[in-house]
């Protein structure tokens, strides 16, 4: 479709959608939605199909000035970081407490098994970390700095 074909054809939507936008008329939030929906499909095939054209800045600045009242900044509630921490989260703890339980359960039997493997076995640490790594670390406990090795390691 040629441009001016594209605006003649959407031209009525968007002055009703300007309307709205300039608070010239109110719109039900269910209308606003759809015009909303409307205009940035507009202005995906206008972007498309003419990115430089003056069409497109156009319904790129309605779109915009509709989406900053859409979701512009709402202030919130002052107790929201305490409500977070005493309702929310444990909420949501609550629902995932298999989950949680099966991977705590999971994390114990592998660090128990590691724990019996290397009091059986000193190879088995140098087995699983390297041989590069745990004498990087013994020379580091020697030297009186034990997690500098972890540091060097992980940072490179």
């Amino acid at each position: 479709m040629r441009e001016p074909a594209f605006v003649k054809h959407n031209k009525k939507r968007w002055e009703e959608f300007e309307k709205v936008v300039n608070n010239q008329q109110e719109a039900a939030p269910d209308k606003l939605a759809e015009l909303f929906i409307q205009i940035t499909d507009d202005l995906s095939f206008s972007r498309t199909q003419y990115p430089e054209s003056r069409t497109t800045q156009y319904l790129n600045s309605l779109a915009g000035k509709i989406h900053g009242e859409i979701y512009k900044n709402k202030k919130e509630d002052k107790n929201r970081f305490i409500l977070f921490w005493k309702e929310e989260l444990p909420a949501v703890m609550f629902s995932v407490r298999k989950q949680l339980l099966y991977a705590f359960i999971i994390f114990v039997v592998a660090g128990i098994i590691g724990a019996i493997s290397t009091a059986y076995d000193d190879t088995f640490v140098r087995l699983i970390l390297g041989d590069g790594y745990v004498n990087m670390t013994l020379e580091d406990i020697k030297n009186g700095n034990p997690t500098q090795g972890i540091f060097l390691k992980w940072g490179s």
